[in-house]
């Protein structure tokens, strides 16, 4: 239980597939392991009966515990799945100013939401993060001067890069970069 919930750790802090591959590892054999451990306990408790030394009090009370203690494995691991399914649906857009006139109105668009921003500054960035956006386009509007902008950041976003990273460059056009955060070099 411990190792899965440090695997689930070492995930959400830089996202390699090799804890994923883990996780699954961890969630595959662990199951095996609940199996062994569950017929072991059936074993002990035949066995125990059948040692005039344990009351049936004591097997009832040493069955319960060592059951719980296999069965809370279940919930464990659920959980873990349920967290690291939410952090992976989160899609993320961080948009960065390089140029010299700030970025007003800012509106990023998706068929299942919108999100206003505030002026971004130039040298300044700004993130935002939407739930799950869905096999549809991600559009950001904004003005930059005195110009109204329009650009198509993904189009069908389900790949499992769920980080964008949008600079306005100092020529006024956009680069797009994605990946996750740390896959990011300036």
């Amino acid at each position: 239980m411990l190792l899965g919930v440090l695997i689930l750790l070492l995930w959400l802090a830089n996202n390699s597939t090799v804890y994923l591959v883990a996780g699954v590892m961890v969630t595959v054999v662990g199951t095996f392991l609940v199996l062994l451990g569950a017929f072991s306990l059936l074993q002990f408790r035949r066995y125990a009966k059948l040692d005039q030394r344990f009351s049936k009090k004591k097997i009832t009370t040493s069955t319960l515990l060592a059951s719980t203690l296999l069965l809370s494995n279940f919930p464990a691991a659920a959980t873990c799945v349920v967290l690291s399914g939410i952090a992976d649906s989160n899609y993320v857009v961080i948009i960065q100013n390089d140029s010299a006139l700030p970025l007003r109105n800012i509106r990023l668009e998706a068929a299942s939401e919108t999100i206003h921003m505030d002026t971004i500054l130039p040298g300044d960035s700004a993130l935002c993060t939407f739930s799950d956006i869905g096999e549809w386009d991600l559009t950001l509007h904004a003005v930059h001067g005195t110009e109204v902008v329009e650009q198509v950041l993904d189009e069908y976003t389900t790949n499992l890069d769920t980080v964008r990273r949008v600079t306005l460059l100092a020529d006024g056009s956009f680069r797009i970069q994605w990946g996750r955060p740390h896959h990011f070099s300036d």
